[in-house]
């Protein structure tokens, strides 16, 4: 009895609604999103994969690219174009990327009318960069702390290269299985910063960790490499989120790091990892 009081309680609602009233919708088709860089700030590489979308401040949602998207409303707009990471390479983790500026266009949004978009977003102006190694000819990733003089990042083949001239590369076999990597240099990340990621590009026969060394005056540097990279047997990008590690671990400087480890698992008498353009940007 329940259940057919139920279903008569559906049918008198929906007989109630005056459909004339529904606005019929407009479309928006975005089928790419791109990333355009200023001197400073490295690689127009990226691996958007989603689009965050806003419609005169009203979210839309968040969606897989490519996408068409309907519209509930007409008029002139402002359409908001968000790109979107699967943070820290989890696929379930849909994330708007916080680096980067939404990109904005207003449009005349009539019904049934299908609009194209293919938006290109920038990083905030108010980024900082303190590290970007493209591998072009030479790199910094020459701080060795493995105590093998055999494992070491080197350069590249021009082909085997993501971009450019050149990728960092390291190769361990059994009798050397270890390397760790730092940055020459260190710089300044501020304890409290709104974001801090990691990006790069890499191909990779077994899996690897980067992250950072924080260093402060009189102690020991702390180990903070905690990303993980699964192995890729074709070029990947992957957007690490740092900004916790940081706030947690208040050092006076940083420097990058890279660790990776011969794999008994792996059928390979010498594995191989390729790396391009890391970045670490905060906010």
């Amino acid at each position: 009895m329940i259940k057919i009081l139920f279903f008569l309680f559906i049918i008198s609602f929906y007989s109630c609604v005056d459909y004339s009233e529904v606005p019929i919708p407009s479309y928006l088709y975005i089928p790419d999103i791109s990333l355009n860089t200023k001197p400073g700030e490295g690689t127009d590489s990226q691996y958007f994969k989603d689009v965050w979308v806003f419609v005169d401040d009203v979210y839309y949602g968040a969606y897989e690219i490519p996408v068409q998207i309907p519209i509930g409303a007409s008029g002139l707009k402002n359409v908001q174009v968000y790109a979107g990471v699967r943070k820290n390479g989890i696929n379930s983790n849909p994330t708007r990327y916080p680096m980067t500026a939404p990109f904005e266009i207003k449009l005349d949004m009539q019904p049934k009318m299908v609009y194209t978009i293919h938006p290109v977003v920038s990083y905030y102006d108010y980024n900082k960069f303190p590290f970007i190694e493209n591998f072009d000819q030479s790199h910094l990733f020459t701080g060795d702390l493995d105590l093998d003089n055999l494992t070491q990042v080197t350069l590249s083949l021009p082909e085997e290269a993501f971009e450019g001239n050149n990728s960092g590369l390291i190769s361990l076999e059994k009798e050397h299985p270890l390397l760790v990597a730092q940055f020459a240099t260190d710089k300044i990340i501020p304890s409290g910063p709104n974001h801090v990621y990691i990006e790069l590009n890499y191909k990779s026969d077994i899996g690897f960790e980067v992250g950072l060394y924080g260093y402060s005056g009189g102690q020991n540097p702390v180990d903070l490499i905690y990303a993980h990279v699964k192995a890729k047997t074709e070029w990947n990008k992957i957007y690490f989120d740092f900004t916790e590690i940081i706030r947690k671990n208040q050092r006076e400087k940083y420097r990058i790091a890279i660790r990776a480890q011969y794999d008994t698992t792996v059928q390979l008498v010498r594995q191989r990892v390729l790396l391009d353009n890391f970045k670490l940007i905060y906010q």
